[in-house]
């Protein structure tokens, strides 16, 4: 509460001595998207609401939101949807935030219904179907029903544009690693470019794909190139266990102990994979496979 009376006078102070015949609600839209919120919600509260366009009111929603402040960002999305003159356009629009908000929120369950609305007012195919489509998937995902995600994410697919594909192929890949449908789950992963900002993850369940498939192989290739690309988000004990089962299988004995020898100096005894490995290695050398 005290963060919250703060910040309303931070942004009382900011708006302090400023002409407000000079501000428009086109500049709420401008400071928002620039990631200047305090001030965007300053210049939103001078603005006479009889002239605060639909758009103004999503600016500051989000906005306030970003700050934190998500009963702001709410009641405003609120009052918003509670208005009859709204189009088709804008009620999605207003709808689709609300539903960022409860997703961002951890709420994923009202998300979804708030996803829902939205694609029902998104009628015939609009600029944001696909976006909220992904929502949808994941929020669903994130409740465990990871079929009737993979059909979000399917559907997403569909008009989507180049920059979007990307991350609806993760989220569809990692959904299906779920349900156990682990070669289209390579399939979709492997959509992932180089040095897009879901790569690491990508190349990691690929990975995790190639060891639940025996393709031991494949796991050491994924996990060298992660290892080559993101060093430093390829630093961590699943990581050495899936590149030690995976030489055990290939039989090279030289990476197993280059491997065991790092990991033993950088991880607990009590670490879950190192336990993992301790008792591979033990269950090799009983079958007189390694010493």
């Amino acid at each position: 509460m005290h963060t919250f009376r703060l910040l309303l006078l931070c942004v009382a102070l900011l708006g302090y001595g400023r002409p407000s015949h000079a501000e428009h609600p086109i500049d709420v839209e401008r400071l928002s998207a620039a990631g200047e919120h305090l001030q965007a919600l300053a210049v939103y509260d001078r603005i006479p609401k009889r002239v605060c366009t639909t758009s103004a009111a999503i600016s500051a929603a989000r906005s306030a939101w970003a700050l934190g402040l998500t009963d702001k960002a709410t009641s405003e999305l609120d009052q918003l949807l509670r208005r009859e003159d709204l189009s088709a356009a804008q009620r999605t629009e207003a709808l689709f935030t609300r539903a960022i908000v409860e997703f961002q929120e951890g709420r994923h369950q009202v998300a979804d219904l708030y996803a829902e609305k939205a694609l029902h007012n998104c009628a015939g195919v609009c600029p944001q179907r696909s976006a909220i489509l992904l929502l949808s998937g994941e929020s669903l995902a994130s409740q465990g029903a990871y079929g009737a995600a993979e059909s979000k994410f399917t559907a997403a697919l569909e008009n989507v544009s180049a920059n979007q594909m990307p991350e609806i192929y993760y989220q569809r890949g990692v959904t299906r690693v779920r349900l156990g449908k682990l070669s289209d789950a390579r399939s979709d992963l492997e959509q992932v470019p180089l040095q897009h900002e879901r790569t690491p993850e990508a190349l990691r369940a690929l990975a995790g794909v190639a060891l639940d498939s025996a393709d031991f192989a494949a796991v050491i290739f994924w996990l060298e190139k992660g290892r080559a690309l993101y060093p430093q988000r390829f630093l961590d004990s699943w990581v050495d266990y899936a590149l030690i089962e995976s030489a055990l299988h290939q039989e090279d004995f030289k990476t197993v102990t280059e491997v065991q020898q790092n990991a033993v100096k950088r991880y607990a005894p009590s670490d879950p994979w190192m336990t993992l490995l301790s008792a591979s290695l033990e269950a090799h050398a009983w079958e007189g496979r390694v010493q």
